[in-house]
């Protein structure tokens, strides 16, 4: 996972797409310069410009992450290992495609990290497709500095991990988690200033715990894990779990009592390569607040769920919101005001397919400010800034950006894409990096719109469905 203002989702894969060979390729869009590489043959089209990289064995999986005013890191599987790539906010170009990991099969599921400081972290598995025994990871102490050699955090001969996540705060400090096919949620941590990552550390173990592990770091410093606590049954719509959520406060070598948020659940959905089961979504502000929104299990279908758990409470006492309309696949961000964003798909046990996309804005006592409609949905993903600017790509071809306190600049296409994965920085600069069906990284450049437009919400106001348990601000359920 990552810092503050990025996303914390972990997609967990149904089923691998089968590498084959193909030719990877990072486009640049707005104008920007094209990420270039070995063997690069350029050429223009439509205002962007493509350069095409050396033959690629397989090419999936980006991630991206603002290192501060500097610009970005992106990430992703391809050719013989991790490839990495830095946008620069002051030439407002992409360097050279360069080379993280070698050659060793099975290198994947990249995740990066950035810091206000330029720093950056990485972090993926080594291993088959149904069995990945270890973690790899590089640093990067500062933009000017090269990266550190491979470090593997964990190896096991006998076990294997899964949702690798990974963090930085604002001075630099790195931190990477996993959680072991045994229960064990690992941590290992690099420094700002260290030559090498610390030895691992079991934060906690929990032997039902399921493989949505998600992870934030605050650009102070505060850390906050929530996990899948499986009660009975197996995945989908029958399995019953509760979602749990641990926190360790900046400056603080401890880890505060695990936290029960309630019920969890998720519909079932059909296992073919292109389709994910979405983990419950974690982010985090540079206050240290924690925002959690997952899907939560009532009367035969699922809604949305949020909770706001900030330092003033020490962590303890949740605000929770129940949203009003049926969905699932919800994910938050939250800026420093305290105010968080939710996007969900609609869901109906009836229907199938994506529903429409909707979009709740949360005080930061979780109470309802407004709700919106999207359009057609699709697996979301958020980013938002300090300042409450917000950048969210859905479906397979739809990215957008919302200024802060006004509504949606226009939507921007992405074609046939999956994997879309966003970044935004402190300076309301974004990117979105996606997966193009002919095989090709692609990467584009967002801006808020100038818009005279209303605000998006004059005042609070607190909403509940019918049937649906109401909360008071403090988000405690009066039964």
């Amino acid at each position: 996972m990552l810092r503050s203002g990025v996303p914390a989702v972990t997609w967990r894969r149904v089923m691998w797409v089968t590498m084959v060979a193909v030719v990877a390729v990072l486009a640049v869009g707005c104008g920007g310069q094209a990420i270039s590489g070995p063997r690069a043959v350029a050429r223009s089209s439509a205002g962007a410009v493509t350069s095409r990289l050396g033959a690629a064995a397989f090419v999936a999986f980006p991630a991206v992450a603002t290192d501060g005013a500097d610009g970005f890191d992106a990430v992703w599987t391809g050719g013989p290992g991790i490839t990495t790539a830095h946008w620069s906010t002051a030439a407002r170009t992409w360097s050279s495609a360069t080379p993280l990991s070698g050659g060793i099969p099975g290198q994947s599921t990249a995740l990066v990290a950035g810091s206000a400081s330029g720093g950056a972290a990485v972090v993926w598995t080594v291993g088959s497709v149904d069995r990945a025994p270890a973690i790899q990871a590089r640093y990067r102490a500062a933009l000017s500095s090269a990266w550190q050699q491979t470090a593997t955090l964990y190896s096991s001969g006998s076990e294997s991990v899964d949702s690798p996540q990974v963090g930085m705060d604002d001075r630099g400090d790195a931190v990477a988690v996993w959680v072991t096919s045994g229960g064990a949620i690992d941590l290992a941590e690099h420094p700002a200033g260290a030559g090498a990552w610390l030895p691992r550390v079991t934060v906690t173990t929990d032997r039902r715990a399921g493989n949505g592990l998600v992870f934030a770091v605050s650009a102070g410093g505060t850390l906050a894990l929530a996990w899948e606590h499986h009660l009975s049954g197996g995945r989908g719509d029958r399995s019953r779990s509760r979602l749990d959520v641990k926190v360790r406060p900046v400056g603080s070598r401890g880890w505060l009592q695990t936290l029960s948020l309630g019920a969890e659940g998720e519909p079932t959905l059909q296992g073919d390569a292109s389709t994910y089961i979405p983990s419950p979504s974690l982010a985090s502000n540079a206050r240290g607040s924690v925002f959690v929104a997952w899907p939560w299990p009532h009367r035969g279908t699922f809604y949305p769920r949020a909770a706001v758990l900030t330092p003033d409470s020490r962590w303890r006492t949740p605000h929770l919101v129940s949203l009003p309309h049926p969905g699932i696949t919800p994910v938050i961000a939250g800026d420093d005001r305290g105010v968080a964003t939710v996007l969900w798909q609609s869901y109906s046990p009836s229907k199938a397919g994506p529903g429409e996309l909707e979009q709740a804005d949360l005080s930061p006592q979780a109470r309802l400010l407004a709700i919106h409609q999207l359009g057609l949905g699709g697996i979301p993903v958020i980013a938002a800034d300090g300042t409450g600017d917000v950048v969210a790509t859905w479906g397979e071809s739809t990215a957008a950006f919302r200024p802060a306190g006004h509504r949606w600049c226009p939507k921007l296409s992405l074609g046939r894409s999956s994997e879309a994965q966003v970044a935004i920085a402190p300076n309301g600069i974004a990117q979105v990096i996606w997966h193009r069906e002919s095989e090709t990284i692609a990467a584009r450049t967002l801006t808020a719109c100038h818009t005279s437009a209303q605000p998006l919400h004059a005042g609070e106001r607190n909403i509940s469905a019918p049937g649906l348990p109401r909360t008071t601000h403090q988000g405690h359920r009066l039964l």
